[in-house]
């Protein structure tokens, strides 16, 4: 199968003819581009970088773990530098945040590893914390 050609657009006819029930995973991901902003409409792109509405008050509520928490206890936080699912971002700001408030923590990136990779590295390390505590 080639690839589609754009502009995507998620309730146009190129994507949903993609996902019909007769194209394989692998034809699926050939044929899409390879950066989401090639994938979705601009609109939807500004919607997540300024989210409003009901978006904008979801995520505001699923953000003050860092902002409405203040732990007693020492904090570490481990990223991957290649985690493209949990930005190693977060970690900073959170640890920002929580050092405005006293809160001393530590960031330890277990290196250029995706999601899952950098917790296999982190929970020994955790452990490895947890019994010296």
């Amino acid at each position: 199968m080639a690839p589609v050609a754009g502009p995507y657009d998620l309730i146009g006819t190129e994507l949903p003819a993609l996902v019909d029930g007769s194209h394989t995973v692998q034809e699926i991901a050939a044929a899409l581009p390879t950066s989401p902003d090639k994938l979705v409409r601009p609109e939807f792109l500004q919607s997540l970088t300024h989210p409003t509405g009901a978006l904008g008050r979801r995520l505001r509520a699923e953000d003050t773990i860092c902002t409405n928490w203040t732990p007693h206890v020492p904090l570490r936080f481990f990223t991957g530098s290649a985690d493209s699912d949990v930005p190693a971002a977060n970690a900073k700001s959170c640890q920002q945040k929580l050092a405005r408030r006293g809160v001393p923590s530590t960031i330890t990136d277990v290196g250029p590893v995706d999601h899952n990779r950098t917790a296999e590295l982190a929970y020994p390390q955790i452990l490895d914390w947890f019994a010296r505590l």
